[in-house]
């Protein structure tokens, strides 16, 4: 699991190689105005060219803003991918036009009108723009399927070799250790993860995933999206008539298992031992 100080860094890494690149691109649009200027023998006005080269200092925070949205979008569909490529570049030009018609509103003589710029960057730089926007969604549907395998390896083998027994949870200005056998379900509370035991609840801080890769799936089972229960601490499983489940607990808890995460809970069962699996035709 990436810790927080890897993340930042890794982040603060790109931040700055995209940096040096946007200050490179400014000075070759300097530079290519001014040669431009000269051949046309026209006069080269270096404080406009400074402004209209402000297109590149955008491509930071909108770049890196894509980049985090694709790493922790839930579903990785063809929709948020197109929607990830459109809407940077549409943002990009939105707010390059309106900063310089703002700037050159309160420092120019002349003030230079949005549609005026969204034309301009529209026609010269939009091959620019898919480029830049587009590159991340190609390199993440690459990259993606690889880390999702190596991810998947990694938690079969966690799961199958060496699941967790104890837990050290904060209760309070203190920590406690607990056992996993005590736990009723956990359910997800983003980031953390909130503990249900017979008599408390307690915060943990760790994902559901993260956990659900751990534990044991012979006796934890996930039985929707945000929340995992102790196979060993269902009494009765009840069926609401349309392909949901209602699972109480020892403790009188009822919590509901998701039609798209039965066939899962029946396997879980199965694992547990015969008695649960009566249980479920019993009484559903």
């Amino acid at each position: 699991m990436l810790s927080v100080a890897s993340f930042a860094f890794k982040i603060d890494s790109a931040a700055r190689i995209l940096l040096a690149l946007i200050s490179c691109l400014v000075l070759f649009t300097l530079v290519q105005d001014y040669l431009y200027a000269s051949f046309r023998g026209s006069g080269y006005y270096i404080e406009e060219s400074l402004l209209f080269s402000s297109f590149w200092l955008f491509f930071i925070p909108l770049w890196l803003a894509q980049w985090n949205w694709l790493r922790f979008t839930v579903k990785a569909s063809t929709l948020s991918m197109l929607i990830a490529s459109i809407i940077p570049i549409l943002l990009h030009l939105f707010i390059y036009a309106v900063f310089i018609w703002l700037f050159s509103g309160l420092f120019f003589s002349y003030q230079f009108e949005v549609r005026q710029t969204l034309w301009f960057g529209l026609t010269e730089y939009l091959y620019v723009l898919l480029g830049f926007y587009v590159a991340p969604i190609l390199l993440y549907r690459w990259y993606s399927p690889t880390e999702n395998i190596t991810k998947e390896k990694q938690t079969s083998s966690v799961q199958l070799s060496n699941p967790i027994r104890q837990l050290m949870v904060p209760d309070g200005n203190r920590k406690v250790v607990i056992s996993v056998t005590d736990l009723l379900y956990l359910e997800a509370s983003s980031p953390y993860v909130m503990l249900h035991l017979e008599h408390k609840k307690l915060l943990h801080r760790e994902t559901l995933k993260s956990l659900e890769a751990q534990l044991d799936p012979a006796e934890f089972v996930r039985v929707h999206k945000s929340c995992m229960v102790n196979c060993n601490k269902i009494q009765v499983v009840r069926s609401r008539g349309n392909g949901d489940y209602d699972l109480e607990l020892v403790s009188g808890a009822v919590i509901r298992l998701s039609r798209n995460y039965v066939s899962n809970f029946r396997q879980a069962l199965q694992l547990s031992g015969p008695q649960d699996t009566l249980i479920f035709t019993q009484e559903s």
